[in-house]
């Protein structure tokens, strides 16, 4: 699938903008092989499914094995791009 030049801009734009302690290594691959989630959409809410999470301060444990992300990137690529 296609990204419009727009969204390509913004995803861009989140980049420079945030502060990613690994250097977005979980998009490396590109949108094809980014970590899973699950979108809970009327809380705005994505839990991280993946099963290696590379200890991302991004994604703190909620609760035993739960994971919330917090990404800025990952949320915008989930919630806008269903991604």
């Amino acid at each position: 699938m296609e990204i419009k030049k727009d969204c390509e801009l913004e995803i861009e734009r989140i980049k420079a903008t945030v502060n990613c302690p690994r250097r977005f290594r979980c998009m490396r691959s590109g949108l094809g092989n980014i970590p899973p989630v699950r979108v809970y959409g009327g809380a705005d809410l994505i839990q991280c499914l993946a099963t290696d999470r590379m200890d991302c301060p991004l994604s703190p444990v909620f609760c035993h094995d739960i994971v919330f992300c917090q990404c800025p990137l990952r949320r915008y690529l989930a919630l806008e791009l269903n991604k």
